[in-house]
C-alpha cells in the first residue's frame, strides 16, 4: 500500500466536515494515494511548506 501511495501521489484535502473528510479520504486511500487531512484553512500552509 505504502508503494502505491507513492506512486499515485499524496492528497491535501482540506474539509471542515468531518464525515466529508472521512469519505473523501476512505475514496481516494482505496485507489491507492496518500492523503492528509486538514479541518481549517488556516491550518494548510504549515501541512504543505
Amino acid at each position: 500500500m505504502a508503494a502505491d501511495a507513492a506512486q499515485r501521489g499524496l492528497v491535501l484535502v482540506v474539509e471542515d466536515e468531518p464525515a466529508i473528510a472521512d469519505l473523501v479520504r476512505l475514496y481516494l486511500t482505496r485507489d491507492g494515494f496518500g492523503v492528509h487531512a486538514v479541518s481549517y484553512p488556516h491550518l494548510t500552509l504549515p501541512t504543505i511548506a
